[in-house]
């Protein structure tokens, strides 16, 4: 099933990609695959100019961006979490087992379970097969229950766009790449960072409330083992990611805000800072934050007002580190995940303890105890395969005549499924290929050589599957089972 996953993802576009050779016959296939895969895999990065593409399109394209990510909701739980993968692995029993009612290994008890498992049959016996065991039971089974709370999330967040003020298409494709984190808009800049969106900061409030399930898998059906607290107020992924958004926002704030005292000064200080525009800067930093944290992409109709009142231009490398962070495990959003990031600040601080008090006994309960240990150790392994592959992605894009900043840039849009990251980040354009007519080269993507594509085309793939995911097909036990 872990290769019906990645053919999902990889072949599925191709169908998918059909709608846009026949509306952009000049396009040619490779580029409407390429264009398919963004979506599907929820990076939202378009080869074409919104302006340039009929409502169809974009209502096609936020279509397969929503499919994608209903798509991870269901296959996380029917299929990573049987296998311990895709952040399932953090909390997983070490050793194979219950620690509330089994022994540690060596004791006569735990032998004594031992050889009653190795009296049991293996999972490959027929008595095994049953319909919850059955793959694709599972994965109907979970689709019928997220797929009610998805579509419904999907319609309100779309009624309230409506009375707010969205035009039909503007509103159901903001709808869509709300809950599903593709960040895809028929609108040349993502969520109207120029003011084009009529719903505004009063749509933005709604938007900002409907990221929130992006942050931890509690707010959808399934992924019980991920719940390392008992109420939502102890979430470590939610806790995390508030103080995440908070410091952010209050940094950019500052950083605004020490910017228009110094445009106030130098024209010989009329004025001062407005409070109108104080105002934006802490809303734009704020919707920013949980936008890119969230690897959905908007930006707030206030984010341009924001720099324009400060002079500065856009703070890339904190957009580019929320992205790289990432949202709750076995949801729709991409990056490290917010859970790993989680245990290795537990361990470090554990660590930092032991430096102190040497003889201390680190508390925390079951949960405090395997995050800090087996926890923080995958986390860590997860994340220098994410740097390993960052970097060979990097790599490989550098390869054709693309600055490195560039390249560094789109690998960490595709590797994060943040696509608008690129459009958030002023980049140099690349001629080198083309995507038709409607092509947008100086958006960063469509101008790219076909190599160069089809090396960010993988890295959207590995980075919405993972890529401990990957290199569990190589594991020959998989097989067996």
């Amino acid at each position: 099933m872990l290769l019906t996953v990645v053919g999902t993802v990889t072949l599925l576009p191709a169908l998918f990609a059909v709608p846009l050779m026949f509306a952009l016959p000049d396009t040619g296939f490779f580029n409407a695959w390429w264009e398919m895969v963004s979506c599907l895999t929820t990076t939202g990065a378009s080869l074409y100019s919104a302006e340039l593409l009929p409502a169809p399109l974009h209502l096609w394209r936020g279509l397969v961006g929503w499919m994608g990510g209903l798509f991870m909701l269901v296959a996380a739980t029917a299929i990573l979490a049987p296998l311990r993968i895709g952040g399932f692995e953090i909390l997983s029993s070490p050793y194979g087992r219950e620690e509330r009612i089994e022994r540690l290994p060596g004791s006569d008890r735990a032998r004594g379970a031992d050889r009653e498992r190795e009296r049991q049959a293996h999972l490959s016996s027929p008595a095994f097969q049953t319909e919850l065991a059955d793959p694709v039971s599972r994965i109907i089974r979970v689709g019928k229950t997220v797929l009610p709370i998805y579509a419904g999330l999907t319609l309100a967040l779309w009624v309230l766009l409506l009375m707010l003020g969205d035009t039909g298409l503007v509103a159901i494709t903001r709808a869509m790449g709300t809950l599903s984190t593709s960040g895809i808009s028929p609108l040349s800049t993502n969520a109207g960072a120029n003011n084009v969106v009529a719903s505004g900061v009063a749509g933005e409030i709604v938007i900002f409330l409907f990221l929130l399930p992006a942050l931890s898998r509690r707010f959808w059906p399934g992924g019980g083992e991920l719940r390392a607290s008992d109420t939502w107020r102890e979430d470590p992924e939610l806790r995390l990611a508030a103080l995440v958004v908070g410091v952010v926002a209050l940094a950019l704030f500052a950083r605004h805000f020490i910017g228009a005292i110094e445009i106030t000064l130098a024209h010989g200080g009329e004025g001062g800072a407005r409070q109108g525009g104080a105002l934006a800067a802490a809303w734009g930093g704020l919707f920013n934050g949980l936008s890119y944290l969230t690897t959905t992409g908007w930006n707030s109709v206030e984010w341009q007002g924001a720099r324009s009142w400060s002079g500065l231009t856009s703070p890339g490398l904190i957009l580019a580190g929320l992205a790289l962070m990432g949202g709750g495990v076995a949801t729709t959003a991409g990056g490290v995940k917010l859970l790993r990031v989680y245990a290795l600040l537990r361990h470090s601080e554990r660590e930092m303890e032991k430096l102190v008090h040497p003889n201390s006994i680190g508390g925390g309960g079951r949960m405090g105890r395997r995050l800090r240990a087996e926890g923080a150790f995958l986390a860590f392994v997860f994340f220098m395969l994410f740097a390993i592959t960052l970097a060979v992605v990097v790599a490989l894009v550098s390869l054709q005549r693309i600055e490195f900043e560039s390249a560094t840039i789109l690998s960490v849009a595709a590797m994060t499924n943040t696509g608008p990251l690129a459009g958030a980040i002023p980049l140099t354009p690349t001629f080198e290929g083309s995507a038709g007519i409607a092509g947008a080269p100086w958006a960063g993507w469509a101008g790219l050589p076909d190599f160069t594509k089809a090396v960010l085309a993988g890295a959207m793939i590995v980075g919405r599957i993972e890529t401990l995911a990957i290199l569990a097909l190589f594991n020959p036990e998989l097989w067996r089972r």
